[in-house]
């Protein structure tokens, strides 16, 4: 199974759009064929 890492997105589920809704909608859909790492931002 090939790794993808999505690095700096807020988090998800998306809640501000952009980046984080592709990161849901990619790891979502193709969970299958890939192993999503996704790094984000530390709430403080």
């Amino acid at each position: 199974m090939k790794k993808v890492a999505i690095i700096g997105t807020v988090g998800i589920p998306p809640r501000f759009g952009g980046i984080e809704t592709l990161a849901h909608n990619l790891s979502k859909e193709l969970s299958d064929e890939f192993l999503f790492t996704v790094y984000c931002k530390k709430h403080i």
